[in-house]
């Protein structure tokens, strides 16, 4: 057997005339007992405490209650107030008077309520029916939530639940049914409002959560909606929006709407939220009509552009299963893309026509194009790219990010410069020739000659003078320090460094090209000398580190010297600075800004006396240096009981000088 369970329907009627009836429910109440004539039976605390007796005859009514005298049949009613009976139905009154509609009315067990009229124009909460657990101020809660208004209802149920209970739910109105017929709609809880007048605004069902002020962490939920299926032949609907349409609105109504909650607090984070295993499909879109070639249902898009103009804009899947995305003016078209095709069999062209349609020719595309069309062809076995333009322009910079070919001289004129992260195309830069493609070198003179040490060679621990080899002919002297091979890491492979004692004072240099008076990078009229080296200060003691160009390597401070120093704790604040010493007197001493306890690349460009420096490729500043020869390197003094290390990762030597 199939059934149907919906959760909650919700039913809008348009013009719908709708009969309005009572319906008498009954006699005496099942709790009650009858007879004609005063009660009989005896009254006691074990028999018929606490029950009603209605006579029959006379319509008086009796409870069996403890009072003045102890147990007895106590006649309910009178013109002092209390239970009135009349025909089949009772009522409790607080005037005093049978009949009457001031105050409220309490009725029995499957009875129907009498008659009641109200002008409704008073200035308090009325209610007719009421069921309070609790004694909640029903007025003072209503007045709370809706700012002081009233309003009056038929029918109330109340409960104050207090933090002393342990009770799974409580609730002000409960509605259980179940239903075992088949031509019967069981409804647990029927609400109808219907407007009978112009302008007037009802609601079918208006629920209402809120928390007091001064809380937190309260969980509000306005309607949960629970369908519990038990069998896989069930149909389930979780919220249900229909109704019975006896006109067309002029304003087509939307069946969800959420706004912006009142209060200046901002809105909903979510209007709409399909959680996690929730379903497989999110959001199913219907076609609009059931007949032949109707579209989708369309999602619908809407901005504010920069002048505050409102903008439309929608997508939707059209009679022939294109799927559209349009741009609208007002309520026309503008403009549209049209993804046409689903994906081909084989690899397949692209196309976009003027019409916005996106589609594929079903076939490779040609090998070659004219005119303003571009093709490629080869997929994954792509070997040739062809970009023709004729009359490509380079840019100011002559760096590009698309590739400029011109076609008809089959020749690239622009495109990125390579980088060590970036492929890109190789300049033939000075001293090279590039005929045919190729980098040739040129005459003997005019040609730098380059040479490079990484340090991959190991090198044992070693705290002498003497010579280390290498492809520079490293000279080490050491005064209480030693040079090791250090820990290579991410981006320095084959490191060399030097570590002093804990000896106030202890020192150790490592120059290039041998001991003093072995030296030969010369300073002077006529020198084209480069120098470079990563280079890391590792410790934070103070003294005096330092990489360039030294006059000798069996002091801490030489003579002349032209190149990068620092000092953690003195005057250099841990940055390297670009010093020159003349005659053991500092001629100048400027400060770069940059941390010498990182790798950096430190570098020196001679020309002539000119020394221009560079840290990281970027140019820091310039210096006179004094001529004379010295020899490339680098040194490390602690000048405190503190040890000082330096690493260097590889250093490099280039001559452009004309022999």
């Amino acid at each position: 057997m199939k059934r149907l369970l919906i959760g909650l329907t919700l039913c809008l009627a348009f013009g719908s005339a709708i009969a309005a009836r009572a319906q008498n429910l009954g006699a005496w109440p099942a709790t009650m007992i009858t007879g004609s004539g005063a009660p009989a039976v005896t009254c006691s605390a074990t028999s018929y405490n606490g029950t009603l007796y209605g006579d029959t005859g006379s319509t008086n009514v009796y409870l069996c209650s403890n009072g003045t005298g102890g147990y007895a049949w106590r006649l309910l009613g009178g013109s002092s107030g209390g239970i009135c009976g009349s025909a089949g139905q009772f009522q409790y009154n607080n005037s005093g008077v049978c009949g009457g509609t001031a105050g409220f009315t309490y009725v029995g067990v499957g009875q129907t309520a009498a008659t009641s009229t109200d002008a409704m124009t008073g200035s308090s909460t009325v209610g007719y029916q009421s069921s309070n657990v609790n004694a909640l101020n029903v007025p003072s809660e209503v007045a709370a939530q809706q700012g002081g208004t009233y309003s009056i209802s038929a029918l109330i149920g109340a409960v104050h639940t207090p933090s002393t209970s342990t009770i799974h739910q409580t609730n002000g109105v409960m509605g259980i049914i179940d239903d075992y017929s088949t031509s019967t709609n069981a409804v647990a809880g029927y609400f109808q409002a219907v407007a009978m007048a112009n302008s007037v605004d009802v609601w079918g069902l208006n629920p209402l959560v809120a928390s007091a002020s001064g809380i937190s962490g309260d969980l509000l939920t306005g309607v949960e909606v629970d369908v519990n299926i038990a069998n896989a032949g069930d149909t389930a609907r979780g919220i249900n929006v229909t109704g019975a349409w006896g006109a067309t609105p002029s304003v087509p109504p939307p069946a969800f709407e959420a706004q912006e909650p009142a209060g200046g607090h901002g809105g909903w984070g979510v209007s709409f939220l399909s959680d996690t295993e929730a379903a497989a499909i999110g959001v199913q879109l219907k076609p609009i009509h059931f007949t032949a070639n109707s579209p989708s249902q369309e999602i619908s898009l809407e901005d504010y552009d920069s002048s505050g103009t409102l903008r439309g804009g929608g997508i939707y899947q059209d009679a022939t299963g294109a799927i559209v995305m349009a741009s609208y003016s007002g309520v026309t078209k503008a403009a549209a893309l049209r993804i046409t095709t689903s994906p081909p069999s084989v690899l397949s062209c692209a196309t976009v026509d003027t019409a916005g349609n996106v589609g594929n020719t079903g076939a490779p595309c040609p090998t070659s194009g004219t005119g303003s069309t571009v093709t490629v062809n080869g997929g994954a076995g792509l070997t040739i790219v062809n970009l023709n333009s004729s009359t490509p322009s380079p840019d100011s910079a002559n760096v590009a990010l698309p590739i400029k070919v011109d076609g008809s001289g089959n020749t690239i004129v622009e495109a990125p410069r390579a980088s060590a992260s970036v492929l890109g195309l190789m300049e033939c830069g000075t001293g090279l020739t590039c005929a045919g493609g190729v980098a040739s070198v040129g005459s003997v003179g005019s040609n730098p000659i380059w040479m490079t040490d990484d340090f991959l060679n190991y090198l044992a621990a070693y705290s002498g003078v003497g010579g280390l080899g290498g492809v520079f002919n490293w000279y080490a002297n050491m005064s209480s320090a030693t040079i090791v091979s250090g820990s290579a890491s991410a981006g320095a492979n084959g490191v060399w460094g030097i570590t002093t004692t804990t000896t106030t004072n202890a020192w150790g240099t490592l120059l290039a090209n041998g001991p003093t008076g072995n030296f030969n990078l010369f300073v002077g009229t006529g020198a084209a000398l480069t120098i470079a080296a990563k280079v890391e200060e590792t410790t934070t003691a103070a003294g005096k580190y330092y990489y360039g160009l030294a006059s000798v390597n069996n002091a801490p401070n030489p003579s002349n010297f032209v190149g990068f120093w620092c000092d953690p704790i003195g005057n250099s604040n841990d940055h390297w600075w670009m010093q020159v010493v003349s005659s053991g007197t500092v001629t100048s001493n400027t400060d770069t800004g940059i941390a010498a306890n990182a790798w950096h690349t430190l570098k020196l460009v001679i020309a002539g006396t000119g020394a221009t420096f560079y840290i990281d490729s970027s140019s820091v500043g310039t210096a006179t240096a004094v001529a004379g020869t010295y020899g490339m390197g680098v040194m490390a003094w602690n000048g405190t009981s503190t040890a000082a290390s330096i690493n260097i990762d590889w250093a490099g030597i280039v001559s452009t000088a004309t022999p």
